[in-house]
């Protein structure tokens, strides 16, 4: 009986086991090297645009309170 009931174990696993290895999900977008340096060049472009808009943001911000303790 426990000889059998192991077997069963065994089985079982190889069963759950094997079908883990097939592959049927959603397949992979094909992206080139070319494209991930595309896309790597337009993000940083992108972050050294915020970077500066919010460096002249707090310039701007930083000159007006200087103004206004001169006044």
């Amino acid at each position: 009986m426990n000889r059998l009931l192991s077997w069963l174990i065994v089985l079982g696993l190889a069963v759950g086991i094997s079908a883990c290895d097939k592959k049927e999900g959603v397949p992979l977008p094909k992206t080139g090297a070319g494209e991930v340096k595309q896309q790597a060049k337009e993000a940083v472009g992108a972050v050294e645009n915020a970077a500066k808009k919010e460096k002249d943001e707090f310039v701007a911000a930083v000159e007006n309170d200087m103004q206004e303790i001169k006044a």
